[in-house]
């Protein structure tokens, strides 16, 4: 599911007005409006043009922000510094100087350099602010919404009332969510990025109370970010829902292939509209949906058909098929490979007896904050509990030495098949996870795949995640449990519960074969 984040403030001013001439503030005045990459190339000049020993504070931070619109983030990390050591006492330059540590996803530092401007300058908004920001990415999400709320008495911008939002959505604190939300959608100029991120945390926020209407009213205003806003198809109308009279509808992929799983769980309830439509999926799963969906066309390409007189966004279905938790059919929707399934039952039960559990524990993805949403290797020691099974490797990027240190720390139960490309090769790992007796997964590809196939799952998770609906089993689908820890709680949280969970999975298969 995408995201929004709520992004660094404009830089802080960092020098006393009386101390800037006319010609330095006619520099920093283009360099504050410089956004083309001819515009910033320009700006650089013209900042460049004052020997380094005279530069203010002010100057030198211009000068980071420059560097890093323009990836030169080496470059920006020392005009960052350069700013902090000219302002040696300035909270601002010190503020200004964490951009840095942030571009390049070093956290901890930025923590302590904005700690030290908050205590130089307790009443500067833009360093709460960023602290804020920084301390979410850490998972320190109690203390980031305490920084958050703060800045937002010292100041009145809405892109801190949506980090607030955001944060909270985190911690299920929907209450404060939403008010947050509503007060930055009425500060924030319509239509513009604040003002899209603050609408969409509030649909995540609506989504997580469980009310589906409003909850994907507000996640379709990730259409009008720009990374949407280009993938979107130029020169076709909108689809409107059920009552549209579209004959043909072009249905474009438009996130992972994890949420792309998810929402073709709706292209059923589409096709069953409209007298045709055609889909563009990734590649890695077109022979998937041609299988599972007969009567779609599938496409390669992002180009429209040239008969069709529609399109729709494949996160969009959900906004007219699923308004409510009971609209979810609870149904597999994805067909695996029949002689693959089989070749897979095969392959498991020459490894003996024992039941097969899949084992994914992060995605490819790793930033600070998304790192928080995986358990740490030594974590996993707990699954040891379950006894009389062999894990089944399908974590699909691992290293040699993190697999061999997982062996050991599971006493030898994980089994790696060296002869399916768990990247690549979707189909095959569709059919697999439809072989295995159940599967243990971080939010990603793999649980995905599980859950759409109809094997019972386990869903590690870390905080609330809005797609869930505040439940703790998968609307979407029906055998999969949701086992998450609070953030500041152990894994071994998360891990005890899919245990249990599977443990009673099995014991009511044998139940029912009894």
């Amino acid at each position: 599911m995408r995201r929004c984040r709520s992004e660094n403030v404009p830089l802080v001013q960092t020098d006393r007005p009386g101390l800037i001439t006319d010609a330095t503030r006619a520099r920093l005045e283009r360099a504050r409006h410089a956004a083309t990459a001819a515009e910033c190339a320009a700006a650089i000049a013209d900042l460049e043009t004052q020997p380094a020993t005279d530069r203010t504070a002010l100057e030198w931070s211009a000068l980071g922000r420059l560097y890093a619109q323009t990836a030169r983030r080496s470059e920006a990390m020392a005009a960052y510094r350069a700013a902090a050591i000219v302002g040696p006492t300035s909270a601002a330059a010190l503020c200004n100087a964490s951009y840095g540590c942030r571009d390049e996803d070093r956290e901890a530092e930025a923590i302590a350099v904005l700690r030290l401007a908050v205590r130089r300058d307790p009443h500067l908004a833009d360093a709460w602010h960023n602290l804020a920001a920084a301390l979410r990415n850490v998972g320190d999400l109690d203390i980031a919404a305490a920084c958050f709320a703060y800045a937002a008495t010292l100041w009145d911008e809405a892109i801190t009332q949506v980090g607030l939002s955001e944060v909270s959505v985190e911690l299920g604190d929907t209450a404060t969510a939403l008010a947050a939300a509503e007060t930055a959608i009425a500060r924030a100029m319509p239509g513009s990025a604040t003002d899209v991120d603050a609408r969409f945390t509030r649909g995540l926020a609506h989504l997580l109370n469980g009310d589906l209407i409003a909850g994907w009213d507000g996640y379709a205003a990730r259409l009008e970010q720009p990374a949407f806003r280009i993938t979107a198809p130029k020169g076709l109308p909108a689809w409107r829902g059920p009552h549209d009279r579209a004959s043909h509808v072009y249905v474009w992929r438009e996130q992972g292939i994890g949420d792309e799983v998810r929402f073709l769980s709706c292209l059923s309830d589409l096709a069953r509209d409209v007298p045709r439509c055609t889909v563009h999926c990734s590649p890695r799963l077109a022979e998937i949906v041609m299988r599972s969906f007969p009567n779609v066309h599938v496409t390669a390409t992002s180009t429209p058909p040239n008969d069709a007189d529609a399109h729709v966004a494949l996160g969009s279905l959900p906004q007219y098929y699923r308004p409510v938790v009971d609209a979810f059919p609870g149904t597999a929707y994805l067909v695996a490979d029949d002689a693959a399934v089989v070749h897979w039952r095969a392959r498991l039960a020459d490894l003996g007896p024992e039941r097969t559990i899949g084992l994914s524990w992060r995605s490819r993805v790793a930033t600070n904050r998304r790192n928080l949403s995986y358990p740490d290797l030594a974590s996993l020691r707990a699954l040891t509990q379950l006894s009389n099974v062999t894990f089944i490797d399908l974590q699909y990027d691992h290293q040699p030495d993190e697999l061999a240190e997982l062996q050991s720390l599971l006493d030898g139960r994980l089994h790696h098949i060296d002869d399916l490309d768990l990247l690549n090769d979707i189909d095959g790992v569709l059919a697999l996870c439809g072989a295995l007796d159940g599967v243990i997964s971080v939010g990603n590809t793999v649980v995905e795949l599980a859950g759409a196939v109809g094997t019972p799952a386990a869903q590690l998770g870390s905080g609330h995640s809005p797609l869930t609906f505040g439940r703790t089993t998968s609307a979407w689908h029906a055998r999969t449990t949701y086992c998450t820890k609070q953030p500041a709680d152990p894994w071994s949280t998360a891990l005890d519960a899919a245990v249990t969970v599977l443990t009673l999975q099995f014991s009511d298969q044998g139940k029912e074969q009894q």
